[in-house]
């Protein structure tokens, strides 16, 4: 009878009003720990991925350098290079120059002024 009893009470204080609300405020402490662990873990996976995207450029950028260097340790690398910056050329050597026929055509033709910019050129 007595184990009887002591279920009873077991229960009847697992099941009271004030067990279960510190029940329900451990549910919301532990939910609201969750899903600020989940939104880290979000963040943390975006940041990772922009990271990744980044170092894929930057080998990228490093290959195109690198090759660049390579071709600069030449001979013919360090001609084209002082060719195409500074538009030289060796003695004996012509330049050429093509021009574009429809960027050749340009106008004439003088803007006509308005009244400002009559009045801004009286001051200068």
């Amino acid at each position: 009878m007595r184990e009887f009893q002591e279920k009873k009470r077991f229960k009847r204080i697992l099941y009271s009003k004030g067990t279960i609300f510190v029940l329900v405020i451990a549910i919301v402490f532990f939910s609201r720990a969750t899903w600020g662990v989940y939104k880290k873990e979000q963040e943390s996976a975006a940041n990772a991925l922009q990271a990744e995207n980044s170092l894929k450029r930057l080998e990228d950028r490093q290959k195109v350098l690198n090759d660049e260097l390579t071709k600069l340790q030449t001979e013919e690398g360090v001609e084209e290079e002082i060719r195409s910056k500074y538009g030289v050329s060796k003695p004996g050597e012509r330049v050429l120059i093509i021009v574009d026929d429809q960027k050749a055509t340009t106008s004439l033709e003088v803007p006509k002024k308005g009244l400002w910019q009559k009045f801004k050129g009286l001051f200068k």
